[in-house]
């Protein structure tokens, strides 16, 4: 038993706001995703493709 009733319809609009508020936490959380994705793509491409140099006796690839 809850410690204190609601009136039907005003739990109805609780759980839409519910709803909604979690509609819109996952799609932010997917445009978080995405961005980071994103990101890591651009990391990925602006990476320079540099040749391995002789450093002491052994090769340094950057």
């Amino acid at each position: 038993m809850p410690l204190y009733e609601v009136a039907p319809h005003y739990r109805l609009d609780v759980y839409e706001m519910r709803r909604r508020a979690l509609e819109r936490l996952y799609l932010r959380k997917a445009a978080v995703d995405e961005l980071i994705v994103s990101l890591q793509n651009y990391e990925k491409a602006k990476r320079p493709k540099a040749p391995c140099i002789p450093f002491n006796a052994a090769r340094k690839c950057s």
